[in-house]
């Protein structure tokens, strides 16, 4: 298996495979009990718990909180590759029974499939949201586009490299 350098704009193909599949697990990510100061941006979709269990609230906050999990793993896997950038570019909720206000949910990220089309990479991550008991709350299905964030930019350091890199050269 190939290996990856801190400081490559963009992963391998060999090492984006060696990640297809394994699971990132987010063991409490929303707990509603959370001190207002300690709560995040996200968590303050709902102005109060009744509005978890309101229909017209819970569609946002499916999308809004799988992205989020999506998003923390996903800095975390690619964090050594700082001219990678990962887009959303699609999403699909599925529930499995509707999230209540005292749920404490706790998250699995799945990277599921890898394909390349051109210059960006096309990454499927399956989301699963629990509660404290294992029961499926709803399951999110995402797709990442990760390309380099300006690739004239990585072509020209390459052929620096390229340009100043003696190899091996033998001398008899």
């Amino acid at each position: 298996m190939g290996r990856h350098r801190a400081g490559d704009a963009a992963p391998s193909g060999d090492w984006i495979d060696a990640e297809i599949g394994r699971r990132h697990r987010l063991s409490v990510f929303h707990d509603p009990i959370v001190a207002p100061e300690d709560r995040s941006a996200l968590l303050l979709l709902f102005p109060t718990q009744t509005d978890v269990e309101d229909y017209a609230h819970r569609d946002e906050a499916y999308r809004n909180l799988g992205t989020s999990a999506a998003l923390h793993v996903l800095r975390n896997v690619f964090a050594d590759f700082d001219s990678y950038v990962l887009r959303l570019s699609d999403q699909r909720v599925v529930e499995h029974r509707p999230m209540r206000s005292d749920d404490v949910l706790h998250s699995d990220v799945f990277i599921e499939t890898h394909e390349c089309d051109g210059d960006a990479d096309v990454f499927a991550l399956r989301i699963v949201f629990t509660d404290t008991i294992g029961a499926l709350v709803f399951t999110n299905f995402a797709t990442f586009v990760g390309q380099l964030d300006n690739p004239s930019q990585q072509a020209e350091d390459d052929e620096e490299v390229k340009a100043s890199d003696d190899g091996l050269a033998a001398t008899v």
